[in-house]
């Protein structure tokens, strides 16, 4: 005998995924099933149906990872007799929720989700090692500052990694193979990590107060990505004003110069800084500082690194660049970046050997 169990594949949004619990391993449902097709196509994702015999987990949990469209999500746990329940039913993989209890994001943190690609492997230990603190050190700036940090469009997974890392990393780790969860932990790690990189550089100029926009009630950090305003203005001790950028681009359609041309053109930078306060990147005809953060290790971004950086000198005239790393940058890739004009820091994480250097280089930068 068999059950009948479909997953949508559809991310954080309307996607549902089975496991089931070997020990503290949660497995992949497909790893018991005997048979897998694709039973409906949309642009959001498909849809797959597999037949997994029930004698493989008759004794064994099954675990529901569900979204609503909405991204809010359902987390649920049962054994195989709740799919029985539905056999004759007219939805036979849907199982009898009444059979089945509602699992935490807490009760998961003693569970392990298995991976089998060592990238995501090392980059989800080094998540659950180092994350916490940049997180936490985030949040405490915050609070010391007055300010409060507003994620614009949809960044949900980002904002669920600030308010709990482990409620983000299950957001990820729940889609249906290890590139897709490698794709959900990009954004969210890589803005993470630039917000931090921002409280480093905030802590290093000193900044004694963030203004406020004439609409605000208190300070606020506008993590959007794309756009030529700025994310904040800050003033220092000594009275000098800072102009932060988060991903920001010349326009809002320059990402897509490079369709005309048949070439893609990076254009949109990590973190740009200028001196002075600016309510637009098209006021400034040399920024001071450019930032470019890597957040996985070299050989996942060394490729396209220099062509990358040549088209933000080309487009932005920032009088200092800088790519820092989470991970170490080799002696050669340093030298190719240095004769292009921009400064490699590597190893810039909680205790890394790159953070003092890191700081001392923001002051030098713009501070003298």
């Amino acid at each position: 005998m068999s059950i009948i169990i479909r997953e949508d594949w559809r991310g954080s949004r309307g996607g549902t995924y089975y496991y089931v619990r070997e020990g503290t391993i949660l497995r992949r449902i497909d790893k018991y099933a005997f048979s897998k097709k694709k039973v409906y196509e949309s642009r959001r994702g498909p849809t797959y149906e597999y037949l997994v015999p029930v004698e493989r987990i008759r004794e064994k949990e099954i675990y529901e990872f569900s979204f609503s469209n909405s991204g809010y999500p359902f987390f649920r746990r049962g054994s195989v007799e709740a799919f029985l329940n539905s056999l004759g039913s007219e939805y036979p993989w849907i199982p009898d929720h009444k059979l089945m209890r509602y699992v935490r994001s807490e009760e998961l943190m003693n569970l392990e989700f298995e991976i089998e690609d060592p990238a995501l492997l090392k980059l989800v230990r080094d998540i659950k090692k180092f994350y916490p603190t940049i997180v936490d050190e985030i949040k405490s700036y915050s609070r010391a500052m007055s300010f409060k940090i507003f994620f614009s469009g949809h960044a949900e997974a980002t904002s669920t990694f600030l308010d709990n890392v482990n409620e983000g990393m299950i957001r990820c780790m729940v889609l249906q193979n290890d590139q897709a969860r490698m794709k959900c932990l990009e954004k969210p790690i890589s803005w993470i990590y630039q917000l931090w990189i921002m409280v480093l550089i905030s802590k290093a100029l000193m900044i004694e107060e963030f203004l406020k926009r004439e609409y605000e009630t208190e300070p606020t950090w506008w993590i959007e990505q794309g756009k030529p305003y700025p994310a904040f203005i800050a003033r220092s001790r000594e009275n000098i004003y800072y102009t932060f950028f988060f991903e920001p681009q010349i326009h809002e359609m320059a990402h897509l110069t490079g369709a005309f041309i048949g070439t893609r053109i990076h254009v949109r930078p990590d973190i740009i800084i200028a001196k002075g306060k600016y309510s637009s990147l098209k006021d400034i005809a040399e920024v001071d500082l450019l930032v470019e953060c890597k957040t996985a290790p070299q050989e996942m971004w060394e490729k396209e690194i220099l062509s990358q950086m040549k088209d933000y000198v080309e487009i932005y005239r920032a009088k200092t660049k800088a790519l820092v790393s989470f991970y170490n940058v080799d002696p050669l890739l340093r030298r190719s970046l240095e004769r292009i004009g921009v400064i490699p820091i590597d190893e810039v994480r909680p205790g890394g050997l790159g953070l003092e250097k890191f700081k001392i280089f923001v002051q030098k930068t713009l501070r003298l």
